[in-house]
C-alpha cells in the first residue's frame, strides 16, 4: 500500500469503531463490542504499516531533495579562473643544539647497603622436664 492508501484505511477503521462505539456499544449490543475489539487489532497492524511507511516517505524526500541540489549546475567564480600566486616555500628548520652527555657516575645509583644479618634466637630450655627429673 501507498502512504495515502494508509491513511485512508486508518481513517475508515476509526468511523467503524467509532459508529459501533457510540451508538451500539453503549446500548448493550455484544456483537457491536466484538466488532469494536477486532477493528482495533485491524487498526493495531495497521497503524505500525504506517509507521514504516511513514519513514520509508521521508527517506525517499530526504533523497530527492540531495538530488535535485547534485543535478544544479554550479557556477564557476571568476576569481578562482585566475592563477594563484606561487606559494613561498617555509624556511627550513633549526637543528637542536646536541645535548651534553652526563658523566657516567653520575647516572650511577649509589650502591643499596646490605642489611645486616639478623641474630637468631637461642633456643629455649626446658625448665619443666628438669624440675621433674629432680623430683
Amino acid at each position: 500500500m501507498t502512504l495515502q492508501q494508509t491513511i485512508n484505511h486508518m481513517k475508515s477503521l476509526l468511523n467503524q469503531i467509532k459508529e459501533d462505539l457510540s451508538e451500539k456499544v453503549e446500548a448493550g449490543n455484544r456483537a457491536a463490542a466484538q466488532r469494536v475489539r477486532t477493528a482495533s487489532i485491524k487498526f493495531e497492524k495497521i497503524a505500525k504499516q504506517f509507521r514504516k511507511e511513514s519513514i520509508k516517505g521521508i527517506e525517499q524526500l530526504a533523497k530527492q531533495a540531495k538530488s535535485k541540489k547534485k543535478a544544479a549546475p554550479k557556477k564557476k567564480v571568476a576569481a578562482a579562473s585566475k592563477k594563484a600566486a606561487p606559494k613561498k616555500k617555509a624556511a627550513p628548520k633549526k637543528k637542536a643544539a646536541p645535548k651534553k652527555k652526563v658523566a657516567a657516575a653520575s647516572k650511577k645509583a649509589a650502591p643499596k647497603k646490605k642489611a645486616a644479618p639478623k641474630k637468631k634466637a637461642a633456643p629455649k630450655k626446658k625448665v619443666a622436664a628438669a624440675s621433674k627429673k629432680a623430683a
